[in-house]
């Protein structure tokens, strides 16, 4: 946009119509605005016409819960960075407390994990197993 503008300021009459900096007048400062301006709304109804049906129809945000999980795991069912040693998925550590509630190398029983379940369900509608 800056770049569009400055044309009707800096334009050299050999290059065509002066701009407002070589004697030109504010003709070619008033066109270069104008399409700038054109294109500014030219976008903003195309985004609109693309994003107002896909917010409708799917959105454009997940779950809360999906979230917190993570995106590649609930909605790719895989993960996006390797951390192991052997190539094998790992799950990103910071985020370990935040999903399981429990520290890293806490153990969890079995008991707790049923407990804590409770029934829940997550995105998917299966019971939802806590690590």
């Amino acid at each position: 946009m800056i770049g569009t503008v400055a044309i009707g300021f800096l334009a050299t009459p050999s290059q065509g119509a002066a701009g407002l900096f070589y004697g030109g007048g504010t003709t070619q400062l008033v066109a270069q605005s104008l399409a700038a301006l054109m294109a500014i709304v030219f976008t903003a109804v195309m985004t609109f016409i693309i994003a107002f049906p896909i917010h409708k129809l799917m959105g454009f945000r997940v779950s809360q819960e999906q979230e917190v999980v993570g995106v590649d795991l609930s909605l790719h069912a895989e993960t996006a960075y390797e951390f192991g040693v052997g190539g094998h998925g790992g799950s990103f550590q910071p985020l370990h407390e935040l999903i399981t509630g429990k520290q890293m190398g806490e153990t969890v029983s079995a008991a707790e994990v049923d407990a804590a379940s409770n029934g829940k369900q997550n995105a998917t509608g299966k019971e939802s197993v806590e690590a």
